[in-house]
């Protein structure tokens, strides 16, 4: 079996989106829904890789946010789908 990193990004709405400090739950979630403009998100698919490559769960993981971090910094390919 193959691990695919995946990863949302929200454009220019992610300061609208993203949780900042403190912020809980419910005030992220009512001030989402107090926006009356659509927000677009766009989910990233990269590359599987073979985990059987890696000694545990945990290089699993740092890899996999590694791979996303290179993407995000347009350093990695992803096939994109809104």
């Amino acid at each position: 079996m193959l691990v695919q990193p995946v990863f949302l990004s929200y454009g220019h709405h992610t300061p609208r989106v993203a949780w900042v400090g403190d912020e809980k739950v419910t005030e992220n979630f009512w001030r989402l829904l107090s926006y009356l403009k659509p927000i677009t998100a766009t989910l990233h698919f990269l590359e599987p890789f073979d985990p059987l490559h890696y000694p545990d769960r945990k290089a699993i993981s740092a890899e996999v946010r590694a791979r996303i971090g290179a993407a995000m910094e347009g350093g990695g390919s992803a096939r994109r789908y809104v």
